[in-house]
């Protein structure tokens, strides 16, 4: 499936910007509270560990590890059909945001607590999206198209 199909995110101004900008250069950015150190995911107007509005962003690791997930058996959107089934996933990232993204392996092999790495593909002109890689494997499982260059 062309991954131009897929929905894409409408808004990438205000509190994500920053986020889906990262995401087209291939890295994932969170806030963190420039006053405690707090790191906020998703982003925020206000820390809300010690009230400051001095927030920065900055890279998360591209490797974490699955804290939670699901497998798809059903398509909630026609585009993705032809993955069925697919896997969403929840990954611990340092410095210690849970960020989501599609598993790019076979969904049957998910696991709480594997390591995955972030691959990112573009979905739509400048709009970039995150697929968890098992750290072990280098191509996305047969249904998941290939990332774009």
């Amino acid at each position: 499936m062309p991954e131009s199909t897929r929905p894409a995110p409408t808004d990438k101004s205000g509190l994500y910007a920053p986020y889906f900008e990262g995401l087209t250069q291939g890295q994932i950015k969170v806030q963190q509270c420039a006053n405690c150190s707090a790191v906020l995911w998703p982003p925020q107007d206000m820390c809300p560990e010690c009230y400051a509005t001095s927030l920065d962003w900055v890279e998360a690791s591209n490797e974490g590890t699955i804290y939670t997930y699901s497998v798809y058996n059903r398509a909630f959107h026609p585009a993705f059909k032809e993955l069925l089934p697919y896997g969403a996933v929840s990954v611990r990232v340092s410095p210690g945001a849970t960020i989501l993204g599609e598993y790019g392996g076979d969904p049957a092999d998910i696991e709480v607590g594997q390591t995955v790495r972030a691959e990112f593909f573009q979905t739509a002109p400048g709009v970039a999206l995150i697929r968890w890689m098992p750290s072990d494997l280098s191509t996305p499982a047969p249904n998941q198209p290939t990332t774009k260059e």
